[in-house]
Protein backbone atom coordinates (compact mmCIF):
# COMPACT_ATOMS: atom_id res chain seq x y z
CA UNK A 1 0.00 0.00 0.00
CA UNK A 2 0.96 3.29 -0.84
CA UNK A 3 2.34 5.77 1.91
CA UNK A 4 0.35 8.31 3.18
CA UNK A 5 1.08 12.24 3.71
CA UNK A 6 1.06 12.25 7.37
CA UNK A 7 3.17 14.39 9.77
CA UNK A 8 2.83 13.61 13.14
CA UNK A 9 2.73 16.97 15.25
CA UNK A 10 2.02 15.80 18.71
CA UNK A 11 2.27 12.30 21.04
CA UNK A 12 0.78 12.28 24.41
CA UNK A 13 0.42 10.23 27.39
CA UNK A 14 -2.38 11.13 28.87
CA UNK A 15 -6.39 12.91 28.52
CA UNK A 16 -5.54 16.36 29.70
CA UNK A 17 -2.16 16.58 27.67
CA UNK A 18 -4.07 15.58 24.39
CA UNK A 19 -6.78 18.38 25.06
CA UNK A 20 -3.69 20.82 25.14
CA UNK A 21 -1.76 19.71 22.17
CA UNK A 22 -4.93 19.21 20.27
CA UNK A 23 -5.67 23.17 20.83
CA UNK A 24 -2.34 24.05 20.24
CA UNK A 25 -1.26 22.33 17.09
CA UNK A 26 -5.12 22.35 15.42
CA UNK A 27 -4.18 19.21 13.65
CA UNK A 28 -6.57 18.03 10.87
CA UNK A 29 -6.24 14.15 12.25
CA UNK A 30 -6.28 12.74 15.79
CA UNK A 31 -5.51 9.52 16.70
CA UNK A 32 -7.43 9.09 19.92
CA UNK A 33 -6.49 5.86 22.42
CA UNK A 34 -9.95 5.76 24.18
CA UNK A 35 -7.95 4.14 27.46
CA UNK A 36 -6.09 7.13 28.65
CA UNK A 37 -4.96 7.28 32.29
CA UNK A 38 -6.77 10.43 33.58
CA UNK A 39 -10.00 11.10 31.76
CA UNK A 40 -10.75 8.68 28.72
CA UNK A 41 -11.05 9.76 25.05
CA UNK A 42 -14.57 10.28 24.62
CA UNK A 43 -13.88 13.06 27.24
CA UNK A 44 -11.58 14.62 25.41
CA UNK A 45 -13.45 14.60 22.49
CA UNK A 46 -16.21 15.97 24.28
CA UNK A 47 -13.98 18.95 25.43
CA UNK A 48 -12.05 19.70 22.07
CA UNK A 49 -15.47 20.00 20.76
CA UNK A 50 -16.43 22.88 23.34
CA UNK A 51 -13.34 24.47 22.05
CA UNK A 52 -14.92 24.51 18.93
CA UNK A 53 -12.23 22.49 17.47
CA UNK A 54 -13.24 19.66 14.96
CA UNK A 55 -10.61 17.73 13.59
CA UNK A 56 -11.29 14.48 11.89
CA UNK A 57 -11.19 11.39 14.99
CA UNK A 58 -9.65 7.93 14.55
CA UNK A 59 -10.46 6.04 17.89
CA UNK A 60 -7.66 3.70 18.82
CA UNK A 61 -9.66 1.15 21.31
CA UNK A 62 -10.66 -2.69 21.30
CA UNK A 63 -14.37 -3.22 19.71
CA UNK A 64 -16.36 -4.49 22.90
CA UNK A 65 -20.08 -3.91 22.56
CA UNK A 66 -19.78 -0.63 25.14
CA UNK A 67 -17.05 1.05 22.87
CA UNK A 68 -18.97 0.14 19.54
CA UNK A 69 -21.96 1.81 21.42
CA UNK A 70 -19.95 5.26 22.42
CA UNK A 71 -18.31 5.06 19.10
CA UNK A 72 -21.37 5.53 17.50
CA UNK A 73 -22.69 8.12 19.27
CA UNK A 74 -19.31 10.08 19.24
CA UNK A 75 -19.96 11.03 15.50
CA UNK A 76 -16.12 9.96 14.74
CA UNK A 77 -14.70 9.30 11.21
CA UNK A 78 -13.10 6.02 11.83
CA UNK A 79 -12.17 3.33 14.10
CA UNK A 80 -8.70 1.12 14.28
CA UNK A 81 -8.90 -2.18 16.36
CA UNK A 82 -5.43 -1.46 18.87
CA UNK A 83 -4.89 -5.42 18.74
CA UNK A 84 -5.85 -5.96 15.23
CA UNK A 85 -3.92 -2.85 13.77
CA UNK A 86 -1.44 -2.60 10.95
CA UNK A 87 0.86 -0.25 9.03
CA UNK A 88 -1.74 -0.98 6.16
CA UNK A 89 -5.39 -0.30 7.93
CA UNK A 90 -3.62 2.72 9.43
CA UNK A 91 -2.58 4.00 5.59
CA UNK A 92 -5.93 2.71 4.35
CA UNK A 93 -7.63 4.88 7.50
CA UNK A 94 -5.28 8.28 6.90
CA UNK A 95 -6.32 7.85 2.51
CA UNK A 96 -9.99 7.39 3.20
CA UNK A 97 -10.09 10.33 5.63
CA UNK A 98 -8.11 12.93 3.44
CA UNK A 99 -10.81 11.85 0.70
CA UNK A 100 -13.68 13.40 3.61
CA UNK A 101 -14.87 9.10 3.71
CA UNK A 102 -15.05 7.33 7.21
CA UNK A 103 -12.98 4.14 8.12
CA UNK A 104 -14.28 1.41 9.80
CA UNK A 105 -13.04 -1.54 8.82
CA UNK A 106 -15.41 -5.18 7.85
CA UNK A 107 -14.61 -6.55 11.44
CA UNK A 108 -16.48 -3.52 13.27
CA UNK A 109 -19.12 -3.04 10.79
CA UNK A 110 -20.49 -7.22 11.50
CA UNK A 111 -20.21 -6.37 15.09
CA UNK A 112 -21.97 -3.09 15.13
CA UNK A 113 -24.53 -4.90 13.17
CA UNK A 114 -25.01 -7.28 15.45
CA UNK A 115 -25.36 -5.65 18.40
CA UNK A 116 -27.94 -3.51 16.60
CA UNK A 117 -30.21 -6.86 15.95
CA UNK A 118 -29.43 -7.68 19.67
CA UNK A 119 -32.87 -6.70 21.70
CA UNK A 120 -31.05 -7.57 24.80
CA UNK A 121 -28.05 -4.90 23.75
CA UNK A 122 -26.81 -2.58 26.38
CA UNK A 123 -28.01 0.48 24.12
CA UNK A 124 -31.06 -0.68 24.40
CA UNK A 125 -31.73 -1.56 28.17
CA UNK A 126 -30.04 2.22 29.19
CA UNK A 127 -30.14 5.35 28.37
CA UNK A 128 -26.86 7.04 27.04
CA UNK A 129 -26.41 8.70 30.49
CA UNK A 130 -26.63 5.69 32.08
CA UNK A 131 -24.43 4.30 29.77
CA UNK A 132 -21.83 6.99 30.24
CA UNK A 133 -22.65 6.85 34.09
CA UNK A 134 -21.59 3.05 34.27
CA UNK A 135 -18.57 3.58 32.26
CA UNK A 136 -17.52 5.61 35.09
CA UNK A 137 -18.16 3.51 37.83
CA UNK A 138 -16.36 0.64 35.87
CA UNK A 139 -13.48 3.11 36.23
CA UNK A 140 -13.78 3.23 40.24
CA UNK A 141 -15.34 6.87 40.16
CA UNK A 142 -17.02 7.93 42.99
CA UNK A 143 -20.75 9.27 42.69
CA UNK A 144 -19.53 12.67 43.52
CA UNK A 145 -16.55 12.61 40.74
CA UNK A 146 -19.19 11.20 38.30
CA UNK A 147 -21.71 14.35 39.34
CA UNK A 148 -19.20 16.63 39.22
CA UNK A 149 -17.55 15.49 35.51
CA UNK A 150 -20.81 15.14 34.06
CA UNK A 151 -22.33 18.57 35.85
CA UNK A 152 -25.14 16.49 37.49
CA UNK A 153 -25.97 16.82 41.28
CA UNK A 154 -24.80 13.29 43.05
CA UNK A 155 -28.14 12.48 43.67
CA UNK A 156 -29.00 12.43 40.26
CA UNK A 157 -25.69 9.91 39.72
CA UNK A 158 -26.96 7.82 42.73
CA UNK A 159 -30.37 7.37 40.87
CA UNK A 160 -29.12 6.56 37.71
CA UNK A 161 -26.59 3.99 39.37
CA UNK A 162 -29.89 2.40 41.27
CA UNK A 163 -31.84 1.83 38.03
CA UNK A 164 -28.61 0.77 35.95
CA UNK A 165 -27.92 -1.90 39.03
CA UNK A 166 -32.20 -2.69 38.50
CA UNK A 167 -31.88 -2.99 34.77
CA UNK A 168 -28.72 -5.69 34.94
CA UNK A 169 -30.34 -7.31 38.37
CA UNK A 170 -27.02 -6.80 39.96
CA UNK A 171 -27.50 -6.25 43.79
CA UNK A 172 -24.11 -4.54 44.61
CA UNK A 173 -21.38 -2.25 43.70
CA UNK A 174 -19.11 -4.55 43.01
CA UNK A 175 -20.81 -6.84 40.49
CA UNK A 176 -22.06 -3.45 38.50
CA UNK A 177 -18.46 -3.17 38.40
CA UNK A 178 -17.30 -6.40 37.17
CA UNK A 179 -20.63 -6.76 35.17
CA UNK A 180 -19.06 -3.26 33.41
CA UNK A 181 -15.57 -4.30 32.96
CA UNK A 182 -16.58 -7.78 31.48
CA UNK A 183 -19.10 -5.86 28.52
CA UNK A 184 -15.62 -3.73 27.99
CA UNK A 185 -16.23 -0.76 30.06
CA UNK A 186 -12.53 -0.51 31.41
Amino acid sequence: MQQTDVEVVAEVGSGTEAITEIARTRPDVVVLDIGLPDIDGFEVLDRVRQMHLEPKVLVLSSSSPYLIIRIEHARVQGFLDKWDQTADSLNAAFAALKMNRTFFPDSYLEKRANIHRDPFSIDKLMTHQQIHVLSMVARLDSDEVIAERLNLSTRTVEAHRTRIMSKLDVHSRTELIRYARELGFF
